[in-house]
């Protein structure tokens, strides 16, 4: 991997470093499918440089990383986005934490509100958006803004899904002037706040192979993710190991 991209060891250190008064500050979670998308795609590959805060999101990567910075071995550590999602929720200050929910669709978004109203309360959802998908970014993004103009927003989650999440977050952190608020592309941690998709059982979460459990649950629409692309990742830290040149 080339050193374009930072990587904060936690959530928690970027929390503890971030200035929120210089306006919306954007965190992506990143893994081996992540990083072979922006070895093909220049405009992926700057979305994700450009984000204030880059997690490992997978467990080959969070190893990789460590592997690749011993002396910062015990400091990195693998950040799943349904891990960060839960502990912020857990963490809410009783209206002093507003979130707001966008992607998935209108029935996914209603049954999230009513679970962290049940599960987190002192979490206040005050909004959720379920763009039209068939929409530029451009164009939904500008009636996001709108709907939102006088809200105040802390934490606003994106779930799209990899690269969609991350290329709308960083047209959000520019766009979004009305707010300073804290963006995080979380994907499929939604689902599983709602229980419309199951975790992979501990074990496996250990071991780095919770990647196979959802690649047996969704092969159809998963198999190119975890095949080919995870060819690519391979292929790319084998080229920027040994420095060879193409």
């Amino acid at each position: 991997m080339k050193n374009r991209y930072v990587f904060y060891p936690t959530f928690s250190n970027f929390i503890e470093s971030a200035n929120f008064s210089q306006g919306n500050r954007s965190v992506l979670f990143a893994n081996s499918y992540s990083i072979a998308l922006a070895s093909r795609y220049p405009d992926y590959a700057n979305a994700l440089s450009a984000a204030d805060c880059l997690l490992a999101d997978g467990k080959p990567l969070s190893l990789l990383l460590r592997l690749k910075y011993l002396n910062h071995f015990n400091l990195i550590k693998q950040q799943r986005g349904i891990d960060i999602l839960k502990y912020t929720l857990s963490n809410s200050k009783s209206g002093y934490s507003n979130h707001f929910f966008v992607g998935t669709t209108d029935s996914n978004l209603a049954q999230i509100k009513k679970v962290i109203n049940k599960q987190f309360p002192n979490a206040n959802v005050i909004g959720t958006y379920s763009p039209n998908f068939t929409d530029s970014y451009e164009n939904w993004i500008k009636i996001f803004i709108n709907m939102t103009e006088k809200s105040t927003i802390d934490y606003l989650w994106i779930a799209l899904g990899t690269p969609k999440q991350d290329l709308v977050i960083d047209l959000l952190r520019k766009d979004l002037k009305n707010q300073n608020c804290l963006i995080l592309g979380v994907g499929a941690a939604v689902n599983f706040i709602t229980g419309e998709i199951k975790e992979a059982p501990n074990v496996l979460k250990i071991l780095g192979f919770e990647w196979l459990y959802r690649f047996l649950k969704e092969p159809k629409r998963l198999w190119k993710r975890y095949t080919l692309f995870n060819f690519i990742f391979l292929t790319r830290i084998f080229i920027d190991y040994f420095g060879i040149k193409l």
